[in-house]
């Protein structure tokens, strides 16, 4: 029985880190982009604004 539990846990986890990856690759995957949404989350950058020049008025 405790090896079928962790046999599960196992899969599940393998079928978790499967179902990201191919988000990742589904989607065009932009490091930049993970980082653009921290700012936008740390409230560091206004995403109205971003990429048109006035972002520092």
């Amino acid at each position: 029985m405790n090896s079928l539990i962790i046999l599960l846990i196992v899969a599940l986890v393998c079928l978790a880190n499967v179902c990201c990856g191919v988000q990742k690759r589904s989607l065009p995957y932009n490091p930049e982009y993970e980082l653009y949404k921290r700012f936008v989350e740390k409230r560091l950058i206004d995403p109205l604004t971003f990429g048109s020049g006035f972002s520092n008025l």
